[in-house]
């Protein structure tokens, strides 16, 4: 079944992000990289994948309504746009054409929401771009449409309005908001207190950095599981050691790890199910993290604080403080959410992992063996000091494609993290901590 409310309105998790991006000015945009080798139907295949996208869920745009109503989703092919840049550039060039992509105008009510991007390479590679309106799609969300495109599974959902919907979408946001807000009376107040980005950022424009490496997911494990953890639970450590490795935090504070966990319908197959339309359905557990220097001999403690809150989120009765205060947004008027909304920040530290995706995702659907995905997160900001104001720090991502795990960083943080230079050797250093060698275990790509 689908969660979509009646008319296929937007759900509290799409408002936030609405808000965000129309309210705020401070828009959340996703981007997946690809880079695949290169071969003489590789630019004709990626722009009928983008074709394929145009007629599928991801293409949708937002329209806004006024009083006690959620927001409609609109269907369209225009809601998406496709670029192949057909001039090779060089290795040394990518980093610019992808920040570019990231410039496009991204926008989920005016459109595009979305825009899927190819250019060659001069060193035989290609590389691809999807840049998306957190408001249409999250990870899952993501995944699912470029699978289906990739197939040629992808349809355009078809919803039709029924006398009284209106009526019985405002009863039902009503009702939400005020469990959200009981929701909130109840909390408990605590947690760990984020430390303020102090400093002073550099002038100029926000500029988000980003590093992607290649590492032996074999090699990665095996690291893991001699220090009593998991891949995953190595990944979040490295994640934190990162940040500590900035300045941002120190050892011995104790700092609130981000991560988030989908929450959508599973099939019999325990795959996300296809008639989950939502675009976004996820929740966000916090693992609270005291940092240790022991870490590095033991991942048991970090294990054990992701479990509980993995437990947490899961036994949850109600929506989180953010999820709560999203459904209330949902009732009042842009100025009165932009006046709430004023000082919100960015995590500090955020852990996402997509697991191991099908090939028919991390490849594009292309018929090659070497293909390397990275993604990440930026927030646009109009200058430095802009972003810093956000108090974000160090966000990470992993995926796995075959026998590599590709990792992902970015930093949100202009005054402890200068530029993409001073990110790596960041990376580097935290990677060397756990006796990953550089050259051998991991290799950088982008």
């Amino acid at each position: 079944m689908t969660h979509l409310p009646d008319g296929e309105r937007l759900t509290a998790d799409d408002h936030l992000f609405v808000v965000m991006e129309q309210v705020m000015d401070v828009p959340v945009i996703p981007q997946v990289i690809w880079r695949v080798d290169a071969s003489g139907q590789a630019l004709d295949h990626v722009a009928e994948v983008g074709r394929r996208l145009t007629a599928g869920r991801l293409s949708r745009l937002v329209r806004r309504t006024r009083g006690p109503v959620r927001d409609r989703w609109v269907y369209t092919a225009r809601a998406g746009h496709v670029r192949i840049d057909p001039d090779p550039v060089a290795p040394d060039e990518v980093t610019g054409w992808l920040h570019d992509r990231l410039e496009t105008g991204i926008d989920s009510v005016r459109g595009p929401a979305w825009e899927l991007s190819a250019v060659p390479t001069t060193d035989g590679h290609v590389i691809v771009s999807l840049v998306r309106s957190h408001v249409v799609a999250d990870g899952a969300a993501m995944i699912r449409a470029v699978t289906e495109a990739v197939t040629g599974q992808a349809r355009m959902p078809r919803h039709r309005v029924r006398r009284g919907d209106g009526m019985r979408d405002a009863l039902s946001l009503l009702t939400a908001a005020g469990r959200a807000a009981v929701s909130i009376r109840n909390s408990v107040a605590g947690g760990t207190s984020v430390p303020e980005n102090h400093g002073e950022a550099p002038a100029g424009p926000a500029v988000v950095p980003t590093v992607a490496v290649r590492v032996d997911a074999a090699r990665f494990d095996a690291v893991a599981s001699s220090r009593g953890g998991t891949a995953n639970t190595l990944f979040q450590a490295v994640t934190l050691g990162v940040l500590v490795g900035s300045g941002r935090v120190s050892e011995g504070d104790t700092v609130p790890l981000a991560v988030p966990m989908s929450v959508r319908d599973k099939d019999e197959t325990g795959e996300e199910g296809e008639l989950d339309l939502r675009a976004n359905a996820t929740t966000g557990a916090t693992v609270t993290v005291r940092l240790d220097a022991g870490r590095y001999d033991d991942l048991g403690e970090i294990r054990a604080a992701a479990k509980a809150a993995y437990r947490d989120a899961a036994i949850r009765r109600g929506p989180d403080k953010v999820a709560a205060m999203a459904q209330i947004a949902q009732v009042l008027p842009d100025a009165v959410v932009r006046r709430a909304a004023a000082g919100s920040t960015t995590p500090l530290c955020l852990a996402s992992n997509l697991g191991e995706p099908s090939d028919a995702f991390t490849g594009l659907g292309l018929d090659h063996t070497a293909c390397d995905v990275a993604l990440r997160s930026v927030i646009r900001a109009g200058s430095a000091r802009e972003l810093a104001a956000r108090q974000g720090g160090v966000s990470a991502w992993a995926v796995q494609t075959g026998s590599t795990l590709s990792l992902s960083f970015t930093s949100l943080d202009p005054v402890h993290v200068r530029d993409a230079a001073h990110l790596l050797d960041l990376v580097k250093e935290e990677l060397g901590r756990w006796g990953l060698e550089w050259g051998r275990d991991v290799t950088q790509w982008l």
